[in-house]
Parts: C-alpha cells; structure tokens; sequence
C-alpha cells in the first residue's frame, strides 16, 4: 500500500469550519472539521482544537520519513567494530534522523500545534 506523497499542507477555510489537506499538486487528501462547540464534535479529539489535528495530519509525510531515517540509523548502529567509514555512515545516517525529526518539531511549534520549547 502506498500513501501521496509529501509535502502536504493543511490549510482551514472561513467561515465554513472545514480544512483541507492538500499535496503539492493540490489534490485533496482529506478534510477536516475545524470547528468546535457544545453541538459540533470535533472530528478527532476533544481536548485538542481541530485545526491542529489537521496541522498533525498534515505532517504525516514528513513524520513517516523521520521514522525512516531513524530505523536506518537503528540498523548501522553495531559499526563501531567495522571501521571509520561505517562510523561515518551511521553518524551521517543520525544527523539525517535527528534533522528530519526536528523540522517536524518545527512545523508542529510554527503552526501553534505543540508549545516552543
């Protein structure tokens, strides 16, 4: 099974309380109910507002390939017998994981979904 590629993008349409998650072609991925209130449920969760669900959705192409560059590095990880170049290997196969999962970081914080820390 695949999955669109990224980058997708959340963005929330007013006044109609519905966001879109588009890709890069701007074919819709999916739709999110922006509003909350006493006779609307959100669509995911109630103790988060709905438009950072759709922030969080939006991120999943760049989460999934943070998960990748970290199971990569997880599998060169024994190379501290096999010589500099595997070292090298996995540091750079690291840094990529690292870098990846901090600019998801960053997405989620600029879009005001999780806290700056």
């Amino acid at each position: 099974m695949m999955h669109t590629p990224g980058p997708w993008v959340f963005s929330k349409s007013e006044p109609s309380g519905w966001g879109l998650i588009v890709d890069s072609h701007e074919n819709i991925i999916a739709n999110v109910n922006t509003e909350t209130g006493p006779d609307i449920p959100p669509l995911v969760s109630t103790k988060m507002p709905c438009t950072g669900n759709g922030e969080i959705m939006a991120a999943a192409p760049d989460m999934l390939a943070a998960l990748l560059a970290f199971e990569k590095a997880a599998h060169l990880g024994n190379v501290w017998d096999d010589g500099s170049e595997a070292c090298l290997e996995w540091l750079a196969a690291s840094d990529d994981a690292v870098a990846k999962c901090n600019a998801v970081l960053q997405r989620l914080r600029d879009a005001g979904v999780i806290a700056h820390e």
